[in-house]
Order: C-alpha cells, then sequence, then structure tokens
C-alpha cells in the first residue's frame, strides 16, 4: 500500500480538469488491487468512487472528497506534482487530492480491521464538485450512498470548520428605449434603472466588517458583473447584472428574497441563477466532541473555523446527515495556481480520519 504522501503526490500527476474518468479508475483499481470491492456510479460521463468497510446494522460514517480540479492558471509556472522543502505541489493538491488520499489511506488501514467496527466506513471520492455536484455528491446520494456522519475533506489546515454560508445568486435586468443620447427621455436608459437598483441593494446590504465568527452571521452582496449599452452617445435598451448573496445557515432564503424584493421595482426583472442553502454543526454536538478527542490524540490543537463559499457538504446536510470539513492543505491556495501541502499535514489527516472512525464506532 503507498504512504498517503505518495498517494497524492500520483493522484495529482493525473489531470482531472476536464473530467474524472482517469484519476477514478486510477483509484478504483488501486483499491481493488488492496482487496477492496468498489462500486462506480456514474452520471453524465463523471465516475464517482464508492467503497465501504464496517457493519451495516450500527451506526455510519461517510469520507467524502472530490477528485476534480479547476483548469490550470493563464501563465501559471506550477510545477506538475512535485515534493520539495516538505511541501506537495501541484494542480489539485490542496483542493483537493491531498484530502482525498488521507481519506483514502485512512480507509484502507480500517478496512483491515473492520471486525473492530461497530458500524460502518464509507468512501466516497466524487466528481463534478467544481461544477456544482449534480453528478458527484448529489448523484451518490440518489441511489442512497449517506450516513450518519460526513466529513468533507476540503481544505482547512486541519481546522475544524463548523458551517458555511448560504448562497444566492441572482440575475437583474431592465428594458430601456434606444435612441440618440442628444433626444433622451425619462426612464429610456435601461443602465440607469438597474445602477438605481444596485445602489439601493448597497444601501440595504452594507459590507460588515469583524472577524470571521461575526461575519458568518451577516449577509453580503457582491455586484459580480453590469453589461449593458453600445456606445456613450447611444441610450441603452437593456441592462442586465449578476448579484452574489451571502446569509447565514441560520437564516431562510425566503427572508432575504423578500428583503431583497423590497429594493426593487416593475421595471426591474429577476431571476434566480443559483441557491446554495449551507449548513452548521454546533462545537457542543457529541460529533464534534469526538473530533477534538481524535485531533488531542493526533496531537493537533482544536480550532474553529467557517468557511463562507460552498462545497458538497450542503447536500448531506439536507439529507439530515451531521456533517463537518477538515482537510489539509490552506484553502486560501484554492483555484490561485499556487497550490502546495505540507506533506506532514497530509499524514496527519490521515490519522485524524482513521481514529475518528474508530471513536465514532467503537
Amino acid at each position: 500500500m503507498l504512504n498517503c504522501v505518495e498517494l497524492a503526490k500520483q493522484l495529482a500527476a493525473i489531470p482531472s480538469f476536464q473530467g474524472n474518468r482517469e484519476v477514478s479508475l486510477f483509484l478504483k483499481n488501486y483499491l481493488e488491487k488492496e482487496g477492496i470491492s468498489v462500486q462506480v456510479i456514474e452520471k453524465n460521463n463523471v465516475l464517482n468512487v464508492v467503497a465501504r468497510t464496517g457493519k451495516r446494522d450500527g451506526r455510519s460514517l461517510l469520507l467524502n472528497g472530490h477528485t476534480d480540479t479547476v483548469p490550470p492558471q493563464l501563465g501559471s509556472q506550477m510545477p506538475v506534482s512535485t515534493i520539495r522543502d516538505g511541501k506537495l505541489f501541484g494542480l489539485g493538491t490542496v483542493d483537493m487530492k491531498a484530502g482525498a488520499a488521507a481519506m483514502t489511506c485512512a480507509f484502507l488501514e480500517l478496512a483491515k480491521k473492520e471486525t473492530e467496527l461497530n458500524g460502518e466506513v464509507i468512501l466516497v471520492l466524487v466528481g463534478d464538485e467544481e461544477n456544482g455536484g449534480a453528478n458527484g455528491t448529489k448523484a451518490t446520494l440518489e441511489v442512497g450512498v449517506k450516513a450518519d456522519y460526513v466529513v468533507i475533506g476540503e481544505p482547512t489546515n486541519l481546522k475544524i470548520c463548523l458551517g458555511q454560508k448560504s448562497a444566492l445568486q441572482l440575475e437583474i435586468s431592465a428594458n430601456g428605449n434606444a435612441r440618440h443620447a442628444s433626444r433622451i427621455r425619462p426612464d429610456d436608459n435601461a443602465v440607469s434603472k438597474v445602477t438605481n437598483v444596485l445602489y439601493s441593494l448597497e444601501k440595504a446590504f452594507p459590507v460588515p466588517v469583524g472577524p470571521d465568527d461575526f461575519l458568518f452571521n451577516k449577509t453580503t452582496m457582491n455586484i459580480g458583473t453590469v453589461f449593458g449599452g453600445t456606445a456613450a452617445n447611444v441610450v441603452p435598451d437593456k441592462c442586465t447584472a449578476t448579484i452574489d448573496f451571502r446569509f447565514s445557515p441560520l437564516s431562510s432564503k425566503e427572508e432575504l428574497t423578500n428583503q431583497i424584493m423590497t429594493n426593487l421595482n416593475e421595471a426591474i426583472t429577476v431571476k434566480e441563477r443559483f441557491t446554495a442553502l449551507g449548513w452548521s454543526l454546533d462545537k457542543n454536538t457529541p460529533y464534534c466532541r469526538a473530533l477534538v478527542s481524535t485531533m488531542k490524540k493526533v496531537g493537533i490543537k482544536e480550532e474553529f473555523v467557517y468557511k463562507f463559499g460552498s462545497n458538497d457538504a450542503r447536500f448531506y446536510n439536507a439529507e439530515g446527515c451531521q456533517v463537518v470539513n477538515i482537510g489539509p492543505g490552506n484553502n486560501l491556495l484554492s483555484h490561485t495556481g499556487k497550490e502546495e501541502v505540507e506533506v506532514n499535514q497530509i499524514e496527519q489527516a490521515k490519522q485524524v480520519y482513521l481514529k475518528l472512525a474508530q471513536e465514532l464506532l467503537k
């Protein structure tokens, strides 16, 4: 069996930004050579690898990692899967092949001791996370692959992520009347209609400032794009803007939508583009306490963080699973073209996943 650092290096050497078939087949073959029975769930040419060990009639823990990556950054000189100065470099090492490798190696060690497990461990290695997860984690849930407890291996620098904000993306648009700018009339300008609404929304949702545990429960708004007009001397007849809202998982989408709508008017058309409901886990739950106890055994002081982006944890939360996110690597390096992970963190992550399963399923 490969150690988890070498496995992470081999996974990162397999390009998976235009599909995860090759890396999934590599993991399938690797697990089968280790004597593991593997289920492959395919949807729209995305391969998702599922393996199980332990007893199905007890509690269950699911380890979820994704094998797809974003494309390389233009102009990036990042080396392809290289170990140097105690770090693993390469596209996808942080997000999140190091975590996937640590989960795979922890699972294989647990499989060797499956008679000691009072429950089941499920390894789920998916694709499509970077594109929304419909053909990945969501596809596995559609055929019943879930558990009481779920660990998402996305990078957190081995800090315990206790939640993620919800997301709502809207497209707003307005129509006007195209004519020569010298003959403009009231309510002709579509760009003005949209920008007036954007100004109103920015006043309703000012940018909050503070530490992450404060910001986690505050709504933020970002104007992503504004398209309208063809020339300075032409009154624009169309304008469209996209807006991204992030809000507390303790708040409802309906509450936020009602607040947004009070700042719009009949000239504006609204279209919902994306919604991802967040989640949170109380640090006083038995699950979180078990994770804290596990980290002490591994020699890691527990720290708690929150994430403002979204990942596949939301799918499990919607199914009633208890979810936590902890993984090797600095999340701030994700999608940057400068990914690197300390090799000792990969090994520590494996130990956390291994001992957490033993703690929960003893």
